[in-house]
């Protein structure tokens, strides 16, 4: 089994049985925060009544004074009435009005809690917590109602800071990014009661070296990868969900040089590159949910997918495109990415190493970008370089953690016998599951040697797989 990692992070954290947390704030009286709500929302609706132009950061702003003005007033109200409230108790209140009246009302201050990893939210009474530690725990009720749940959820749908979105009869299922950072995910009618899931990437400004540190990779395979990057190799990031995909997406991310004109494209921003600090030139482009009736094309009124920007995406430029995760029929812009630009990335969800082109195949013959496996085959050849595989050992069923950690990479290396791709699995599982070299590369030596990999590398021995290596030279910083 995968030893421990030096350090924690990256949900490397121990994950054992529930032990008890640190003391929490009691919360304000809830019957107060919805009355002071009800009061701060029909100011607000009345305020733009007349304010048809109004953006979402003015009915933020706004919002926020009338919700000041209402809170301030009624404890103005209790404090003449003889009732003893702090400015702290005043600010808490505040922003449990707030959270009401722009975020998840009650859940709010736990989804903002760094410590917080997941909440599940089965029916409005019915929350789960999960914590980066491991523990798991009850949290307090969602909504005071299935209804009143839905509500909220369709109301910060509706209200999303640049792209609104929506959760209704007709499209049962939502998927968006809160303004915290968190993703949202939620879904009813096709399921007996609501169900709501927030998730918090903990870790989005990470490099290679903090990969190395988390126990990840090991000094050879993060000088691999950052060739692959500076080498402009087109890589396909897998491994099954919470697996750190994103993750490591991210830390290769930096290894473009800061300068550099690209772009991401994802269906809910979650990579976040335009917001780290450490691009000057990052494009990020998010798609736009369609609302009303199907047009000719089956598709809802006002949809903008990925496949549909791709095309102007190439006039504005772009050197690369990261195309975040691909579930479903983001397939085919990536792999217009990827045959088009040299450079591109995306994740892709696979339950094990063997799988990845069969998985590959069947998207792009399900979202017509092929019509054969031949073909399929035949595409993934010409566009893929390589695929970084990443593993997950879940040990908490019996008191352990889960290890996460770089398990192949695999070069593609064209059509083989019977017309299939051609594989060199160049870093495969060692004794401990992790990735350690096992062949050269083939097709893209040249490219890695230009980027600054020195091919000896992959000859170390055990006993230096984990030391220091030189920093990378030439490529393209």
């Amino acid at each position: 089994m995968p030893a421990d990692p030096p350090i924690n992070g990256w949900r490397f954290m121990p994950e054992r049985s529930a032990v008890p947390g640190p003391a929490r704030p009691v919360p304000p009286d809830d019957a107060a925060v919805r009355m002071l709500h009800e009061q701060a929302a029909q100011l607000l609706a009345a305020e733009f009544r007349t304010s048809a132009d109004a953006t979402p950061a003015d009915r933020q702003a706004i919002g926020e004074d009338i919700a000041a003005r209402v809170v301030r007033a009624y404890v103005d109200t209790r404090r003449v009435a003889g009732d003893s409230i702090s400015d702290d108790e005043e600010r808490t209140l505040l922003d449990a009005v707030l959270a009401y009246l722009f975020g998840l009302g009650r859940l709010q201050a736990i989804t903002d809690d760094p410590d917080v990893e997941n909440v599940m939210v089965l029916r409005h009474d019915r929350v789960r917590v999960e914590y980066a530690d491991g523990r798991v725990e009850h949290g307090p009720m969602a909504a005071g109602s299935d209804h009143e749940l839905l509500q909220m959820i369709q109301r910060i749908a509706a209200t999303g800071l640049q792209n609104e979105r929506a959760l209704t009869v007709a499209k049962p299922t939502l998927n968006m990014r809160l303004p915290n950072g968190n993703r949202l995910a939620a879904m009813h009618v096709v399921t007996p009661a609501p169900v709501v899931v927030t998730r918090r990437h903990r870790t989005r400004k990470v490099n290679l070296d903090d990969m190395v540190a988390l126990g990840a990779i090991d000094a050879v395979l993060r000088q691999f990868l950052a060739a692959l990057v500076r080498a402009d190799l087109n890589v396909i990031i897998t491994g099954p969900p919470n697996s750190g995909k994103t993750t490591l997406m991210r830390a290769m991310a930096t290894e473009i040089p800061r300068g550099e004109w690209f772009a991401t494209m994802e269906t809910e921003y979650e990579l976040g590159l335009h917001e780290t600090g450490e691009f000057d030139w990052v494009v990020a482009v998010e798609s736009r949910e369609g609302h009303g009736d199907l047009g000719p094309d089956g598709r809802p009124a006002g949809e903008v997918s990925l496949e549909r920007i791709f095309p102007d995406m190439l006039r504005l430029s772009m050197t690369r495109v990261l195309v975040g995760e691909v579930r479903s029929a983001e397939i085919v812009p990536m792999f217009d990415a990827m045959n088009t630009m040299r450079g591109s990335m995306c994740t892709v969800h696979v339950r094990h190493a063997g799988g990845v082109l069969l998985r590959l195949a069947e998207l792009l013959m399900r979202y017509g970008a092929a019509g054969t496996l031949t073909g399929a085959w035949l595409t993934i050849v010409n566009a893929l370089d390589y695929i970084v595989y990443i593993d997950m050992i879940n040990e908490t069923a019996i008191g352990g953690r889960r290890h996460r950690f770089v398990s192949h990479v695999i070069e593609i290396d064209g059509l083989g016998d019977g017309a299939t791709p051609a594989t060199q699995t160049i870093f495969g599982p060692g004794p401990d599951g992790r990735a350690r070299p096992r062949l050269q590369p083939q097709r893209t030596c040249a490219d890695l040697q230009r980027a600054g990999f020195d091919l000896q590398w992959l000859n170390l021995s055990d006993g230096l797989w984990d030391q220091p290596l030189p920093t990378l030279v030439g490529g393209r910083r």
